[in-house]
C-alpha cells in the first residue's frame, strides 16, 4: 500500500499548488501585474513534479496494475491526458514565441 500512499501524498502537494496558483490567477484578474519568474516557476512545477514525476508513476505503475486488475473499466486516459497538456500550453504562452500574452 506504500505506493498508493505516496501517490496520495503527491496529490496533496499538487492540490496545495493549484490552490496557490488559483490565488495568483485571481490576482491577475484583479489587475495585478504578471510576475513572469513566478509564472515560469509554476509552469516548471507543473511540468517537472506533477507531470513527469507524479504522472509518470501513474502511467508506468498504477494504470498498468489497474488495467490488469480491473480491465477496461480502468480506462481514464482521455480526460487525464487533456489535463496534462495545460502546463505545456502555458509554457508556450510565456515563451518568446508566445509572447502575445505578455
Amino acid at each position: 500500500m506504500y505506493g498508493i500512499e505516496l501517490l496520495v501524498a503527491e496529490h496533496e502537494k499538487i492540490l496545495e499548488f493549484t490552490g496557490f496558483l488559483k490565488g495568483v490567477c485571481c490576482g491577475l484578474l484583479e489587475g495585478k501585474e504578471v510576475d513572469l519568474p513566478l509564472m515560469r516557476e509554476c509552469v516548471a512545477f507543473g511540468r517537472n513534479y506533477a507531470d513527469k514525476h507524479h504522472h509518470g508513476k501513474e502511467e508506468q505503475i498504477l494504470f498498468r496494475v489497474m488495467l490488469e486488475k480491473l480491465g477496461p473499466v480502468a480506462e481514464i486516459g482521455s480526460q487525464w491526458n487533456a489535463g496534462r497538456a495545460r502546463p505545456w500550453k502555458i509554457a508556450y504562452e510565456l515563451s518568446d514565441r508566445g509572447s502575445r500574452c505578455l
